[in-house]
């Protein structure tokens, strides 16, 4: 079945790269989401390793091969196979995703159309439940992008801080996907902070508007960002001080505990 190019669909054919991204799931996972499944060439590997696996896919046709491929899985209870859109599934609050998987140490997988990139991670970073772990196969550019550190810190990088600890773990050059696209991927990794137990004594909120305040404009400085926020000067300068960041340091060069020590401008 050939790919649809209005749904962005360019399949990982690399075996190679596909068990690159099985590998690199946490032994205590037990349960995969697999968003946009395609034919499967993920999926098989997956259920191989013993996974129990719910594939969302919007391509009706997919969705046909997929069970006539997976009969057996699906007829078995390993795998579930659901017609629709990950972003609308994944934001109903009728699908309940830890329900539909009876287990709550599972893993998001997923070969991620660009267009869609910055939305999913906002709705995975939003989730009540929320996956232990992410792999998405992405494009290069955005997922060096997301797993950007101090130096190279952006608003997309920021955000995802919040929530997870993100890296890149290989590249996947343009050639090993029927049809090729325009540009090279890159897998990432997402660990699920443990929230309960993160030493980080800021509200989710407070922490947000602060990274908006500072990524307002990126190229001016970070203490003129923040008095354009509202914040003043000489309190903003003292901060600096406290966390050892020079006054003339731009949006980029903070970290994420940077950005924890400047959200206690925002919470009085």
């Amino acid at each position: 079945m050939s790919a649809k190019k209005y749904l962005g669909q360019h399949f990982l054919q690399n075996s190679k790269k596909l068990l690159k991204i099985v590998s690199v799931l946490r032994s205590n996972i037990d349960a995969v989401v697999e968003i946009g499944p395609g034919h499967g060439e993920l999926t098989k590997h997956l259920l191989h390793a013993g996974f129990f696996v719910v594939c969302i896919e919007k391509d009706a046709d997919m969705v046909g091969e997929l069970n006539e491929k997976f009969s057996d899985e699906v007829e078995r209870g390993k795998l579930k196979i659901i017609e629709g859109e990950a972003l609308g599934e994944m934001t109903n609050d009728k699908f309940q995703i830890t329900n539909k998987i009876h287990r709550e140490d599972y893993a998001i997988v997923g070969n991620i159309p660009y267009y869609i990139t910055g939305h999913l991670l906002r709705v995975i970073g939003e989730m009540r439940y929320k996956p232990k772990q992410t792999v998405l196969l992405i494009q290069e550019e955005v997922a060096q992008r997301v797993c950007a550190r101090k130096g190279n810190m952006n608003l997309l990088s920021a955000s995802v801080g919040w929530w997870a600890d993100a890296r890149v773990v290989t590249r996947v050059p343009r050639g090993m996907f029927s049809p090729p696209p325009k540009v090279d991927s890159a897998v990432i990794v997402l660990d699920t902070h443990n929230i309960e137990h993160r030493a980080w004594n800021v509200k989710q909120d407070i922490y947000f508007e602060c990274v908006h305040a500072i990524f307002k404009q990126p190229r001016r400085t970070v203490i003129k960002n923040l008095v354009d926020a509202g914040v003043a000067r000489e309190t903003a300068e003292k901060v600096l001080r406290e966390i050892k960041l020079l006054s003339t340091a731009r949006p980029q060069d903070v970290s994420i505990e940077d950005i924890i020590e400047l959200s206690g401008l925002f919470s009085a």
